[in-house]
């Protein structure tokens, strides 16, 4: 269950630097829609705000609360404690703004020309994947930095369990074989299937499907997945990526994993092991939390399978930012392919930030 208020999110998203100063209900949403109502997102700040003038209240404010944020016009939000008067007068200057005159609702998209899912770059979740990217290229700049929180991760993290033995001889079957062969195999399953019982997929929370349920939708989406096998998200261009979005998101969309409503990790780590060379393995311990500071609770199956998206997208353009490639792989560590070598970096860095601050 979600324990944490709106406001809490949205400080931690300051505090974080996802958000600017200045921010309006669409910086949120790339980062809680789903987690809240878009309704929500946008009345709240309303109602936890004053103009700075102190003349126009949110109902919240007006019924005693105190106020959280200051109104600069235009569906524009500050922290109270971060206002200043030349926020103001800068808002002033850009906008036709009167203090106290009441404040315009955010236009309708569809009147410039975007609606709300034509993947303009404007497009908040378009937005959100070109963060997830800054975000990697900030912690590991060079593919230097990168090998060496991976590196990390190799040497101490599960080197011997039985996680770790199940995880190698999916790939070596994968490199020997191919998924083309193996796709049909029941026992290759099967062995899919176990893995994620390593990977925890079937403790606590998280509940797998069962096996003739997971191996009948793999065989209906056998094709789908078989036409997918040559790509290696180090070796995409822009119009791999264009293609494959789609594909891919119809993956997420219909395999049938987890029992549990949430999809964004079991998902994405049953894709890997189908398509380790593509897809990245998604972790809410450390992927999730590293990407937004704090776990991404369940939320709808179409708000999932954008963040997985974006999360993919962010990580081909990181690859390639820092130029890794299949030499930089070991197949005999946790380091067997391209998006592996990023997960692993992921796990390192956060791990090593949980040693700092405990």
């Amino acid at each position: 269950m979600r324990n944490k208020t709106l406001d809490s999110y949205i400080r931690d998203l300051r505090s974080q630097g996802k958000i600017p100063k200045i921010w309006s209900p669409s910086d949120l949403r790339p980062f809680l829609e789903g987690l809240f109502s878009r309704r929500t997102l946008s009345v709240y700040p309303n109602n936890y705000s004053m103009s700075p003038d102190g003349l126009v209240k949110g109902d919240a404010v007006k019924r005693g609360m105190p106020a959280k944020y200051v109104r600069l016009g235009q569906a524009r939000f500050v922290l109270k404690e971060e206002y200043n008067e030349k926020m103001s007068d800068s808002i002033k200057n850009e906008t036709p703004y009167k203090l106290s005159s009441g404040y315009p609702t955010v236009k309708n998209p569809s009147r410039h020309g975007m609606t709300p899912g034509d993947g303009s770059r404007n497009h908040p979740f378009e937005k959100r994947a070109n963060f997830f990217e800054k975000q990697l290229l900030e912690v590991f700049p060079t593919k230097e930095v990168l090998m060496r929180y991976a590196a990390m991760c190799v040497e101490d993290y599960r080197p011997n369990s039985d996680s770790f033995k199940y995880y190698h001889s999916l790939i070596d079957q994968q490199r020997k074989s191919g998924i083309a062969i193996l796709i049909s195999d029941p026992s290759f399953l099967r062995h899919i299937y176990e893995t994620l019982k390593m990977w925890d997929m079937n403790y606590r929370g998280a509940k797998l499907v069962s096996f003739p349920e997971f191996s009948e939708s793999l065989n209906n989406l056998s094709s789908k997945i078989i036409r997918l096998a040559n790509y290696s998200m180090d070796l995409l261009d822009e119009n791999d990526e264009h293609e494959l979005k789609p594909r891919l998101g119809e993956l997420f969309e219909n395999l049938k994993v987890m029992q549990s409503k949430s999809r964004i990790v079991g998902v994405p780590k049953t894709m890997h092991f189908l398509l380790p060379r593509l897809v990245m393995p998604i972790d809410g311990k450390f992927t999730l939390k590293f990407l937004f500071g704090y776990r991404v609770y369940r939320c709808s199956l179409s708000w999932e399978a954008r963040l997985f998206l974006d999360i993919f997208a962010a990580f081909s353009k990181f690859a390639h930012h820092v130029g890794l490639t299949r030499q930089d792989e070991d197949p005999t560590t946790w380091n067997t392919t391209v998006p592996k070598i990023i997960d692993n970096a992921i796990i390192g860095y956060m791990r090593q930030q949980k040693r700092q601050t405990s």
